[in-house]
């Protein structure tokens, strides 16, 4: 093992002891609601008049406590998952379907909201279930959208037709110099991907934001910030090993002169160029000496620079909030909590599991441990003290 790997593992060492187990268990029983088996959104939400547990604050809790390893799904009906938790977990899913679309609705929010939003939930939604063998109560948007006679019923009018769809496409500005702007779109069309697919366009999306793509600095738009960064990041899920990310070294060339001179003013901005990095190594596999030699020099700095600023997101409960002095009031144009200078589900999600993942598949070293693994009887202790 040469002295680099001998340093990265040193660093997630270190990010697995900046995790307060026990206050991120204590965090996750407050925020879980026995009457609906779903979670939180945040103290605040629980605490306030309007507020209730939404799909994907409940779904980023799951993946916190599943990748964290509180319990596995495969332990339903014994002590370290009681059948009454598993199964309020599907409920909760099931419940907020929408027979006549199949998308899922939160009962709060109701199906006026944002394209990214509805997309959101029904992928978290969608995933969550399938983790747990567990099927959604009625067919999927897409599945609709597959047969003929429903589609006009289940699709959005964008992906009726291809010309469409071209048009949605062409609606977002790829070329500004306000990065805000492709984040916009890649967030929208992330949020879309099932559906996308279901209608037959994803490699269109590909060669399209192929031709739109900044050749100069393997980005969108006309600048290589922190915002281009984040709409990569978006974008970058859609391509594979069979369609690889296009003008990807002189992407990996920007990422860490941006990550270096831009504070990130989110835990999501912080956590984003980890998740490229990851999603391109995932795509491109078998990749040329020269991109292997270039990734491998900025995974270090890369890594100890996000888990040093991490630091600041992190809150006293265990759990991390958005921004670094508090929370978000909204998600995808929805107001799910005051705001205030505490933890959220998922900014949580971020600054722990999803960066501990990231990490992991970038590094590919180290042991992956369970870290809450001995906290699982406190936790089902302190939701079952809810009864």
């Amino acid at each position: 093992m040469n002295e680099t790997d001998k340093a990265l593992i040193s660093e997630l060492e270190r990010f697995d002891r900046m995790i307060d187990c026990e206050g991120l268990v204590r965090l996750a029983a407050k925020l879980f609601d026995r009457e609906t088996g779903g979670f939180y959104y945040s103290l605040s939400a629980r605490d306030g008049e309007g507020f209730y547990p939404d799909i994907e604050s409940t779904a980023q809790m799951m993946v916190t406590l599943t990748s964290l390893g509180l319990f596995k799904y495969s332990d339903a009906g014994s002590d370290r998952l009681p059948l009454w938790v598993r199964d309020g977990f599907v409920e909760f899913f099931r419940d907020r379907q929408d027979e006549d679309s199949g998308f899922f609705f939160d009962k709060q929010f109701g199906k006026e909201v944002s394209e990214s939003k509805k997309g959101r939930n029904t992928g978290q939604a969608i995933g969550r279930l399938r983790e747990m063998g567990a099927s959604p109560k009625y067919p999927l948007p897409f599945e609709r959208a597959a047969r003929e006679e429903g589609k006009a019923e289940s699709t959005a009018p964008h992906l009726a037709s291809l010309e469409s769809y071209r048009v949605w496409l062409d609606s977002f500005d790829w070329e500004s110099e306000d990065g805000r702007k492709q984040y916009y779109a890649g967030n929208m069309i992330s949020a879309s991907m099932a559906s996308i697919e279901a209608a037959g366009f994803l490699d269109y999306t590909r060669e399209y934001l192929a031709e739109r793509q900044n050749a100069a600095t393997g980005m969108w738009g006309r600048n290589a910030d922190s915002m281009a960064m984040n709409a990569a990041m978006k974008i970058s899920g859609i391509y594979d090993d069979r369609y690889k990310y296009p003008h990807v070294e002189e992407m990996i060339g920007s990422i860490l002169g941006i990550v270096s001179a831009e504070e990130p003013y989110s835990v999501a901005t912080l956590w984003n160029p980890l998740v490229l990095v990851r999603n391109i190594l995932r795509s491109y596999g078998e990749m040329s000496e020269e991109l292997k030699e270039k990734i491998n020099e900025i995974k270090l700095p890369l890594i100890r620079l996000s888990i040093d600023r991490c630091e600041r997101f992190k809150k006293p409960d265990g759990g991390c909030s958005y921004y670094p002095d508090k929370s978000s009031k909204t998600s995808q144009g929805v107001v799910v909590s005051l705001g205030l200078a505490e933890s959220d589900a998922n900014a949580t999600m971020l600054g722990t599991a999803s960066m501990r993942d990231t990490m992991f598949s970038i590094v590919r070293l180290g042991d992956h441990k369970p870290l809450l693994e001995e906290y699982n009887g406190l936790f089902f202790e302190l939701i079952g003290e809810k009864a």
